[in-house]
């Protein structure tokens, strides 16, 4: 798995058995990525062992320490607190895993991107390979399942046997005589979600590494393959997420510090004023708008019954990391529609809106460093090279989309789909703007 200008750098292919073993680790996560979403923790761990094992070989493990700088600090703090909230949760086990490992894989992901930015060039031209040969791949298998009602997904699942005590959800797929015929296209939903995130690095990375006069035509041709498949899957979110993140990227190329002003006073909004929008947007009978799709409608009472919930308990200090997965579902047996809310009112496990579970979860306090931690995120795509912004700036319009109306914010597949697909965008980072090498004693370029 290497490309044509690849091979001029990296020669014999003896010569560089571990760096196609590393690039073949990502394009193979990648794929996975697309074939199963709920794989993504997995795959993080794997690609994590992996480039600690590089970094190893080649003495470089000692760069991979985080920083204490400003991002560094933002993430920890909001993390820090999500498990200081054990101390009035209901069940403090449960806050401590979920932000213990959020804090773990916060962590893992800064000390990947840095071990990637010191990878030498031949491990990161395979790297890069791996991401858009991967994301090619993977979008590929992704539009035969569409196309084709999921033929291989039903084939695989016969011929190994699997049967319904196998299989979840188990209403996504029709049975007739111990066999699937049928699987609902709302069964890949969830494997579109890493599309709009992805697509990005992949694009970058395509262009740095592709035979030279195939660059364009490459990285452009992923980016419309996801925008396809993202629109021909049920998933809206990642219509959404794809929508915004191309607005971002073309706002970025025309001024990155308006970019950047903008997405930063959108990202504090969403935290700050997420209550008031859910309340006036229900206030506003849009739960009822003919013009919006019946999850939209749903959403929009999930969230009001959200807001109100917040104001009924603890607005300051939250219920708990997490507790809505515990008081949801008790929440529900006894909570009853309002007036002109002809969908379910309820929270479920979460509300599906990582701001408003903050503030649900985690208050006022877990609010205002979800927005300091967003703006440190933006401050640092702000300083990276230029090169490289206006996708990185896209890549985060579009996370930003995928947290405000998706899925839980605890969900580990959820997490490592962000922190996986900033893995993936240190790499397109390292091929185009090289290697993060120190120039003085006590500085280095700064990500």
């Amino acid at each position: 798995m290497h490309s044509s200008e690849s091979d001029a750098v990296r020669g014999p292919f003896a010569n560089r058995l571990p760096s196609a073993a590393l690039g073949t680790v990502i394009l193979v996560a990648v794929i996975v990525s697309l074939v199963s979403a709920r794989t993504l923790p997995f795959l993080l761990g794997i690609v994590f062992i992996a480039l600690l094992t590089s970094a190893a070989l080649s003495g470089h493990l000692r760069y991979g320490l985080p920083r204490c700088d400003v991002l560094t600090g933002a993430l920890s703090a909001f993390a820090l607190w999500a498990a200081a909230t054990a101390f009035w949760a209901e069940s403090p086990t449960l806050v401590l895993a979920k932000s213990g490992l959020t804090l773990f894989i916060l962590l893992a992901t800064l000390v990947m991107y840095r071990l990637i930015r010191r990878e030498g060039t031949m491990n990161a031209l395979h790297l890069a390979d791996g991401v858009w040969m991967g994301l090619s791949i993977g979008l590929t298998y992704f539009l035969i399942e569409l196309l084709s009602d999921q033929s291989i997904k039903m084939w695989v699942y016969n011929t190994i046997g699997l049967g319904p005590e196998s299989i979840k959800p188990l209403r996504h797929f029709k049975w007739e005589d111990g066999r699937i015929i049928a699987i609902s296209p709302v069964d890949l939903t969830r494997n579109t979600a890493p599309i709009s995130l992805l697509m990005w690095p992949a694009a970058v990375t395509a262009f740095a590494t592709a035979p030279r006069s195939l660059r364009t035509p490459i990285s452009l041709g992923l980016l419309v393959l996801a925008i396809v498949v993202i629109f021909l899957s049920t998933h809206e979110t990642s219509k959404l997420a794809v929508v915004i993140g191309l607005f971002g990227y073309a706002f970025a190329r025309i001024s990155h510090t308006w970019t950047y002003r903008l997405m930063a006073v959108g990202w504090v909004a969403c935290c700050l004023l997420v209550l008031p929008a859910a309340m006036l947007a229900h206030k506003a009978d849009l739960h009822n708008a003919s013009w919006l799709q019946r999850s939209a409608q749903h959403r929009i009472i999930i969230w009001n019954h959200t807001a109100e919930q917040v104001l009924q308990h603890d607005p300051l200090i939250g219920i708990g990391t997490n507790m809505t997965y515990i008081l949801g579902p008790r929440m529900r047996a006894t909570t009853n529609n309002a007036e002109g809310e002809k969908i379910e009112r309820t929270l479920s496990r979460h509300a599906h809106n990582v701001f408003l579970q903050t503030w649900f979860e985690l208050g006022a306090v877990g609010a205002a460093l979800l927005a300091v931690a967003g703006v440190a995120v933006l401050g640092a795509v702000r300083s990276i090279d230029r090169r490289v912004r206006a996708p990185a700036f896209a890549m985060f319009a579009s996370a930003s989309v995928m947290g405000l109306a998706s899925y839980g914010m605890w969900q580990v597949w959820f997490m490592a789909m962000f922190a996986f697909s900033v893995v993936m965008f240190a790499i397109a980072h390292r091929i185009v703007c090289g290697p993060d090498i120190e120039t003085t004693p006590g500085g280095s370029t700064r990500l």
